[in-house]
């Protein structure tokens, strides 16, 4: 037996909203709120997975940034700025994907390690 109840605060708009959503699928607002929540997971605003990509992207670009600052403008330098601006854009379209598709839970990832884009633009030994 339910005995628990909620109370939530919402516009007209919103309102209407809801209840037309619940209608079109021919549920209560209750039941339909109720299978909302249990069929779907939102994702926390903060994706660590993201964050950690996003850095490794970003120490890529720097590398590759410093060397075309000290004049290097090598295939390998320009390739890797290349790489490094693919896996930025990759990663956003995820981000973006992730937002409202499927469960809400970030894909997974299976490209190559970020770090591996800038491999030719890193600073020779010398």
């Amino acid at each position: 037996m339910k005995s628990g109840q909620l109370h939530l605060r919402v516009t007209a708009e919103e309102k209407a909203l809801v209840e037309a959503k619940a209608a079109a699928v021919a549920l209560p607002v209750s039941k339909y709120l109720l299978k909302l929540v249990r069929e779907h997971d939102l994702r926390h605003r903060y994706d660590e997975d993201a964050a950690y990509q996003l850095q490794r992207i970003g120490r890529n670009l720097n590398q590759v940034v410093r060397r075309l600052h000290q004049g290097d403008f090598s295939e390998a330098v320009r390739d890797g700025l290349g790489r490094c601006l693919a896996l930025l854009e990759e990663e956003l379209a995820r981000l973006g994907a992730g937002r409202d598709g499927g469960d809400g839970r970030a894909a997974g990832n299976d490209e190559p390690a970020a770090e591996d884009a800038a491999e030719g633009a890193r600073p020779s030994a010398r």
